[in-house]
């Protein structure tokens, strides 16, 4: 796989992690006692992305700032599969330049 493809496809699952926190924050709103986690990205090793939930010591959630983090994953994820498809795209002009 491409470099830019595994980098891209590292970053889409951490967006998906990432989503789930959010979710997970948001599912639990109203629960009493509950304290939501942020979405923590590091650059992994092999030139990828990895992603930690870590606790934020709230003890509320903010349905606002949940709103945005939503949002923000949204354009994260989608700004990777645009640079996968994009890889995609120039493998196929190579290959149709070669056959």
């Amino acid at each position: 796989m491409p470099i830019i493809n595994s980098a891209a496809s590292s970053a889409m699952q951490a967006w998906q992690q990432a989503l789930s926190v959010t979710a997970n924050n948001v599912a639990n709103i109203n629960t009493e006692g509950f304290q939501p986690d942020r979405p923590s990205f590091q650059e992994a090793k092999n030139g990828g992305v990895t992603m930690t939930a870590e606790p934020t010591g709230d003890s509320e959630v903010s349905l606002g700032e949940e709103m945005v983090r939503l949002t923000m994953t949204t354009n994260g994820y989608q700004a990777n599969l645009k640079a996968v498809k994009a890889q995609d795209e120039m493998n196929g002009t190579i290959l149709n330049l070669l056959g």
